[in-house]
């Protein structure tokens, strides 16, 4: 598989014959189902995601996971986005995983509620390594 976070969801929606445009109505979807038009990707930021121009949202990446059924932990980590556990987030005693949260958010009756959930997750994360001082 490529080596880049772009070039790895691009080789995925190729190796399911996926055009843009079919990204984008199924985006619109998901869009129109959470009630929310961050869900939305467009050919035009599908391009400029999978030539790593752009980083995703959350939101857009969600949508990308739900289209090509990838693990939505899985495709985080390739942007550099760990699990929870074995970082100082996790000593100062936040216990769960992004991989647990992915998962109840396959099951839950309103999968928007726990992505609201991950995006604060997120922001914990990344402020307990802003805070980290080097060992």
């Amino acid at each position: 598989m490529p080596g880049s976070p772009g070039q790895y969801l691009k080789a995925v929606r190729e190796g399911l014959q996926v055009e843009m445009r079919e990204v984008q109505d199924a985006s619109m979807i998901i869009a129109s189902e959470e009630g929310k038009e961050d869900f939305y990707v467009s050919p035009a930021r599908l391009t400029q995601i999978e030539s790593d121009e752009s980083v995703p949202s959350f939101y857009k990446l969600f949508s990308l996971c739900q289209i090509y059924g990838l693990d939505f932990s899985d495709v985080l980590s390739r942007y550099g986005i760990p699990s929870v556990e074995g970082n100082r987030a996790n000593r100062r005693g936040l216990h769960i995983t992004l991989q647990t949260a992915t998962r109840e958010a396959r099951n839950a009756v309103r999968p928007g509620l726990i992505l609201r959930f991950l995006h604060r997750l997120w922001g914990v994360w990344r402020r307990s390594t802003r805070e980290a001082k080097p060992i």
